[in-house]
């Protein structure tokens, strides 16, 4: 059970530690912002996590850098325990910061390993360069650990990124405090889940205890955000005042993020018509409503399934469901659907899904449209217009003439609330959303809106089971074409039927 409660901590009120100076240990580094009090409280908080910025120009990388360095005894000089993980979304982004900023403060105090891009010190740690293109890249990670997890620019990251990191967060030291520091602007991917996680409902400098109970242990993990602006860069300030007025010739929306820190604008989302409002509390489907399940397939990545229901005399989509695996097969996710289905299952109005179900197994010929046929479900391959997708999904949202919502989510569904205010418009093609981004769930959605569109216009008929048949080793449609239609390689488990026979 999560308790959360205030820490009696206030950066504000209580006096600030001063942060590390290497001078005293015979590495003197020239830090550019030692007049920098938000900097001050960034480096000197005591909670577990971190999180800094929000705005411009508020010294968030050099704070990072900083705090790589630790203090005395226990830091980057001097501990060979103290093991620093500094992250960007793709290794570009650190050649083009971090990367050069290190070798200004450390290149006669360390050794720089340019292929496996890290820093050594001959008397201490390790500060390590990495980067996370896509989610399953956090397991390059997965055997190491790290007294500091460092993330710039965090709204570039996925939530699962982030979360996954805190496992390898660990240290044998009794002298260190393990920490995860990040730093970031407004917009982007990520604006939803951080402005979730650090800023509603929380007060800034503030420290939040979240207390849980495991296996009978109180365990406490305290969280703080700490926001900076250019205002607070009395370096950056004094040495290019004209930065100010470069940022006010950004756009209002752009002005105010990156100027102000301004959280509730976000001039990158995607869908920015979803709000709170469409979220309601879970109800049972009519047996008469027209019930529709949309798919976007993966194995090694996601599968996302979508159900809704539309209820007839208000036109209203209801997002009733939703399925979210990874490396599931096709047997099981069909069991999935239809136990989600329940007794709606025999009056499907339609399914739809992306066109990699029509890929075939190399081994059996047999293609993931078909094997979900095996299982009663029929998939339709849904129109591939992304344009015309993404617009109607938008459009889906919105409110009708009268300024009533004609789309509305269960709050069962959390990964659709969760991953569709993340989506981010492609910056090649603002028709499109990003996708470097968690897609999945905003795929399905997009095959739903614009294949029901379709079929309202252009209705066709449905297309004919697939049937198998374990006797003679073919498939085929049922109806008024021949079953023995196809010849398909012969299954492992078939131990009887014409194509055993051919093939012994």
């Amino acid at each position: 059970m999560r308790k959360y409660k205030e820490s009696p901590h206030n950066l504000r009120r209580e006096a600030v530690i001063p942060f590390p100076d290497p001078s005293r240990h015979n590495m003197k580094v020239d830090w550019d912002c030692k007049d920098n009090e938000k900097l001050k409280m960034f480096l000197s908080c005591p909670a577990d996590e971190i999180f800094y910025g929000g705005a411009a120009g508020g010294a968030k990388s050099e704070g990072l850098m900083i705090s790589a360095c630790g203090d005395g005894e226990t830091g980057i000089f001097n501990n060979p325990n103290w093991r620093v993980l500094m992250l960007r979304r793709t290794f570009p982004e650190l050649e083009n910061s971090l990367i050069p900023r290190s070798h200004i403060l450390f290149h006669d105090k360390g050794r720089y390993d340019g292929a496996k891009h890290r820093w050594t010190f001959p008397n201490g740690g390790l500060l390590q360069f990495g980067h996370i293109k896509n989610n399953d890249d956090v397991v390059k990670y997965q055997s190491s650990e790290w007294a500091r997890i460092l993330f710039d620019e965090l709204t570039h990251f996925t939530e699962r990124m982030y979360l996954y990191l805190f496992s390898r967060l660990r240290s044998t030291d009794p002298r260190i405090k393990p920490k995860i520091k990040a730093a970031s602007n407004p917009g982007n991917m990520g604006h939803g889940w951080v402005k979730q996680r650090f800023i509603e409902g929380k007060i800034p400098y503030k420290i939040y205890d979240e207390v849980v109970q495991i296996a009978g242990i109180e365990t406490n993990w305290s969280r703080c955000f700490i926001p900076a602006t250019v205002f607070d860069n009395k370096f950056l300030m004094k040495n290019d005042p004209m930065y100010i007025r470069r940022l006010w010739e950004l756009p209002q929306v752009e002005r105010e993020a990156l100027m102000y820190g301004n959280w509730d604008i976000f001039s990158g989302q995607f869908f920015t018509e979803f709000t709170e409002e469409h979220i309601i509390e879970p109800f049972d489907i009519p047996m008469d409503w027209p019930v529709y399940v949309a798919m976007d397939w993966g194995y090694m990545s996601k599968c996302a399934v979508l159900f809704f229901a539309v209820d007839p005399s208000s036109n209203v989509t209801y997002c009733f469901g939703e399925i979210y695996v990874s490396k599931t097969s096709v047997d099981i996710v069909s069991n999935m659907i239809k136990t989600k289905l329940g007794d709606h299952f025999p009056m499907l109005a339609g399914k739809f899904a992306d066109k990699r179900i029509m890929v075939k197994d190399e081994q059996t010929n047999i293609s993931t449209k078909e094997r979900f046929s095996f299982n009663g479900l029929y998939f339709q391959v849904a129109n591939s217009d992304q344009q015309d997708g993404w617009h109607r999904a938008r459009e889906l949202m919105m409110k009708d003439a009268e300024g009533k919502l004609k789309f509305r989510v269960f709050r069962t569904c959390q990964n659709f609330i969760r991953t569709i205010p993340e989506q981010i418009f492609d910056k090649l093609n603002p028709e499109r959303v990003d996708e470097k981004g968690e897609t999945h769930i905003a795929d399905a959605l997009r095959y739903y809106a614009v294949s029901r569109k379709c079929v309202e216009q252009d209705p066709t008929p449905t297309e004919a089971p697939m049937t198998f048949s374990r006797i003679t080793g073919y498939i085929g449609r049922t109806g008024n074409e021949p079953l023995l239609r196809y010849k398909i390689k012969r299954l492992p488990s078939l131990k009887r039927g014409v194509n055993y026979f051919i093939n012994k």
